[in-house]
């Protein structure tokens, strides 16, 4: 067996400029997939899906708003389609009727009373699978339309007709009709049911841009219809689908605490591989239990193991941030207990933390344009960039595996990202943090030291600190914490 994790990124550390890591802030050298070696299943699949093999491959991708909003995920989805065919968008949901965004690909109309439920707010215990979404409707008159037309994917090889397109839906619903308005063949409910409470109704053939009509039989002795997602897919075409499956808001235990639904759904669609990006949010928790954390993911992550034998997994950590301005406490018990799960059981990870500068690395991407005012998110181009490196690091994984068979790609995507980074403004990074000709200089947090001694130690104000790296007068400093000191 191949060691993947040492060879890994030999090119790329070849490719770059030997300048000093230690005191940069984008940490390039560390974009690798740890554990790569427990995805040997996974990059098998995806070589039968490159060479045209009949054998699709399927993703589901967990986590928060940068997953609902597709910001991260869909720049990681046209990488690997590109290399491994397309296979669709996956499950959809219309997040636009709950007054969210998107998908932007999709366009969906409802009339009548609906309710819209979430893994974050779910007052009436809806169900609620891998979308982590759903709306419902008991009104027999409401109607629900869909317009779906991909922009900006990687197409599948008949971009005009979809073969199938299912709708999940809850046990015991109204049943749905087809409104016969030319734009699809023909619709039917599965005739399989299984435990699980999921069922599914298809529609054939139908034409890509067409307003998709569907109304509730009247006749119906059901009082209820829960909508849980769309999915448009040609399976003749054996490409990779990558289903997102995010929710602005939610933490990795509110999806551990609705399992039961999710894991339902994904024994319907029966993912190679599932990606899970959580943390931002519970990083903020005050009554936070790293402990109680530790045991309910790994619970989790084991039964899904057991649920689905060769399942590859993949966990991505907690990015810095600091939202409001506070110091998230529990990023890096998190992160560590992430890092631990994913050893314990046979999966991979890859250190978004690291990768982007560790502790205080937020104010560095806010100062170049890559994260939000709200130091909580990143604007597009911070997500394309880091999606660009996820998918450098599982593209050179594979391609390591399967004897460099997509080095040009792996090479054009390198150089994608040099570029990105070579044009950030501000401290680059191609240069160390101390030279003199530097604006900027990172000043590392040691043991008993505050804004006062810092401040005192540059000859700058505690104010300066606090508008230079986000802080407030009362911020408490953590050791190892990485401030900017600017240079007039």
């Amino acid at each position: 067996m191949k060691n993947y994790c040492v060879f890994l990124f030999i090119g790329l550390l070849i490719s770059l400029p030997t300048f000093g890591q230690k005191d940069t802030v984008i940490n390039i050298r560390y974009n690798e997939i740890q554990g790569a070696e427990n995805l040997k299943s996974s990059f098998q699949q995806l070589g039968f899906a490159k060479n045209k093999v009949d054998s699709g491959f399927v993703i589901a991708h967990f986590g928060d708003s940068h997953i609902e909003g597709d910001f991260l995920s869909g720049v990681i989805r046209k990488n690997l389609q590109s290399n491994f065919r397309a296979g669709g968008e996956g499950i959809l949901f219309p997040y636009s009727v709950c007054k969210g965004y998107g998908p932007k690909n999709l366009t969906t109309t409802i009339t009548g009373e609906w309710n819209c439920a979430n893994l974050v707010k779910n007052p009436n215990k809806y169900p609620i699978g891998i979308t982590g979404h759903t709306i419902v409707t008991n009104d027999k008159n409401a109607t629900i339309n869909f317009i779906y037309n991909p922009k900006n994917e990687v197409q599948y090889e008949d971009g005009k007709i979809i073969e199938k397109v299912t709708i999940w839906h809850s046990g015991n619903n109204f049943k749905l009709i087809l409104i016969n308005n030319g734009s699809a063949e023909a619709i039917y409910e599965e005739t399989l049911k299984n435990e699980s409470g999921f069922y599914c109704t298809i529609i054939t053939n139908y034409h890509v841009g067409t307003e998709l009509k569907l109304q509730f039989d009247g006749k119906s002795e059901d009082t209820i219809f829960n909508f849980h997602g769309i999915k448009f897919e040609n399976p003749s075409q054996h490409g990779l689908e990558y289903n997102r499956c995010g929710t602005v808001g939610a933490t990795f235990l509110q999806l551990v605490n609705d399992q039961d639904f999710t894991l339902a759904q994904l024994h319907q669609i029966n993912p190679d591989l599932l990606i899970f990006s959580y943390g931002s949010n519970e990083s903020y928790d005050t009554y936070f239990n790293i402990d109680d954390y530790y045991t309910k993911v790994s619970l989790f992550i084991n039964r899904i193991k057991t649920e689905f034998p060769g399942i590859n997994i993949i966990f991505t950590d907690t990015p810095d941030t600091r939202s409001r301005n506070r110091y998230p406490a529990n990023t890096i018990p998190i992160n560590e207990k992430l890092k631990l799960i994913a050893t314990e059981t046979g999966s991979a990870f890859w250190d978004l933390n690291k990768i982007m500068g560790g502790n205080n690395s937020m104010i560095y991407w806010l100062n170049n344009g890559l994260a939000g005012k709200d130091k909580l998110h990143f604007t597009k181009i911070g997500y394309e960039l880091q999606a660009n490196l996820f998918s450098l690091a599982f593209l050179n994984a594979f391609n390591e595996f399967d004897s460099k068979s997509i080095q040009p790609y792996c090479d054009s995507l390198q150089l994608k990202i040099n570029t990105q980074i070579s044009n950030l403004g501000g401290t680059s990074v191609s240069q160390t943090i101390n030279t003199s000709t530097n604006t900027e200089k990172i000043h590392v947090v040691k043991k008993n030291e505050s804004l006062s001694i810092i401040a005192k130690q540059y000859g700058v104000s505690v104010q300066n600190l606090c508008d230079w790296n986000g802080l407030t007068t009362k911020s408490v400093l953590h050791l190892g914490q990485k401030i900017i000191i600017k240079k007039s």
